[in-house]
């Protein structure tokens, strides 16, 4: 069903979305593809049990719910807007949800099998997480490369925090990447907003002394912080710190008063030579 659609778009040489097209598909058809594998091999009784056939179920519904939306050219708001990015970036690379591995690493090294219903969850609350945080964060960007970056973030951020999720479930350990979004969990500063926040600092570098042409300490933690501040978030001054901290900046940066803050980038872009 899924195989078929894939094939029919894959067919179409003159779609500008074709590479978008197989993405998607092949990442659905993937997970299907796996998580029958691993319900088949589950089965311990003729049809399965009862929660066997429910998570089946879904499954089914899932699948033929994005066939028939593929075949009716139907797609959600945040589609249009992510397939735009994709378009324009003239790639796809890391931008857009792909399959989940049936396995998870936990913080001190050990491989944990997912059953086939764990796997199904795993791959929906990554879906659903990736395409609620573009939708959240795509309107804060003003340019290509921060959508870009923003697709890319979501593509990382969902895969940990739901990675992470499983684990916890597991009561296994959890990993070190998965910190920084425990710490704007706790802080109540949405994902969203780091990720825009990181798309608007990614390209910011240290300055560098015009005389010496060594680096100038604190300048980048400084630009960045400024850039934090200049997005006018509607967060306490602690939670804002706290992203600043997600991005990276310096403690001791990160503990300056604003006023304090425009006098050091002022003293660094004079050192610098820009002003």
């Amino acid at each position: 069903m899924c195989e078929q659609s894939a094939q029919k778009y894959h067919d179409d040489t003159t779609n500008p979305d074709s590479k978008i097209v197989k993405r998607t598909d092949e990442a659905m058809w993937d997970f299907y593809s796996t998580y029958n594998s691993m319900a088949l091999n589950e089965r311990t009784e003729e049809g399965g049990t009862q929660s066997d056939r429910e998570v089946r179920d879904l499954v089914l519904t899932m699948i033929e719910e994005y066939t028939a939306a593929r075949e009716d050219g139907f797609l959600t708001d945040e589609q249009k807007a992510v397939y735009e990015v994709c378009r324009s970036a003239g790639d796809i690379d890391k931008m857009l949800p792909t399959e989940r591995d049936n396995t998870v690493k936990d913080g001190d090294g050990t491989v944990h099998n997912l059953t086939a219903a764990q796997y199904y969850d795993y791959q929906g609350n990554f879906n659903s997480l990736y395409w609620n945080l573009v939708k959240e964060a795509l309107p804060g960007a003003d340019t290509d490369a921060e959508r870009e970056s923003i697709l890319k973030g979501a593509v990382d951020a969902a895969g940990i925090m739901t990675k992470n999720n499983v684990l916890m479930k597991l009561g296994a350990k959890t990993t070190d990447d998965y910190g920084k979004y425990e710490d704007l969990q706790l802080y109540s500063i949405p994902v969203s907003t780091y990720l825009v926040a990181r798309a608007k600092t990614n390209d910011i570098k240290s300055l560098k002394d015009k005389r010496t042409g060594e680096t100038i300490t604190n300048s980048k933690s400084a630009l960045v912080a400024k850039a934090v501040l200049d997005m006018n978030l509607d967060l306490p001054e602690t939670n804002v710190r706290k992203l600043m901290e997600a991005l990276n900046v310096d403690k001791t940066v990160r503990d300056w008063k604003p006023s304090k803050l425009e006098r050091e980038l002022k003293r660094f872009r004079k050192d610098a030579g820009i002003e």
